[in-house]
């Protein structure tokens, strides 16, 4: 490679009297890349800054605003949490009084009679506790929180009698 290097350095006029052949700079031309890549990375740059400007100008001061929640949207939601906690252990309260109702039915023992008994009854305390307590509870985490743990009572008495049944049922 130093020999070539010297070559060159040695006989640089005979390299600079050598015209290019005709029709050089169309080649070039075309190897280069399209004007329209440029306008189109240039249009994708201001459009960018121009969706950059849009979020801070629209989206910027409503988060930055740091205004609390109303007590409105607040309530709107965890009313609706609150409907879909009460469904959900209503179903699975219904379903095992259920359960409870088919095992105890072939027999007229009096355990059994009690158990249904019982179970009508917490299925009931369930009703007014729907009704009347939880619509006057304010609308809170901690509000939930006691409706789940109302109904888990519930459903480990309703699951206790199950089991009832069941040694009911060998005997």
């Amino acid at each position: 490679m130093d020999k070539l290097k010297q070559f060159i350095a040695d006989h640089c006029t005979a390299f600079d009297t050598d015209d290019l052949p005709s029709g050089h700079q169309l080649r070039f031309k075309e190897k280069l890349p399209a004007k329209r890549i440029i306008f189109q990375s240039r249009y994708l740059y201001f459009l960018s800054v121009a969706a950059v400007v849009l979020f801070a100008c629209f989206i910027l001061p409503y988060t930055l605003n740091n205004k609390p929640q109303t007590i409105h949207s607040i309530n709107c939601q965890t009313s609706e949490d609150m409907q879909y906690l009460s469904m959900y252990y209503n179903w699975q309260l219904y379903d095992i009084s259920n359960q409870l109702k088919l095992k105890l039915s072939k027999q007229n023992s009096p355990g059994g009679q009690y158990l249904l008994q019982e179970s009508t009854r917490i299925l009931t305390s369930g009703e007014y506790f729907e009704d009347t307590v939880v619509p006057s509870l304010p609308c809170t985490q901690q509000s939930l929180f006691a409706i789940t743990k109302f109904y888990n009572a519930n459903l480990e008495s309703l699951n206790f009698m199950l089991q009832q049944a069941d040694m009911i049922n060998l005997n």
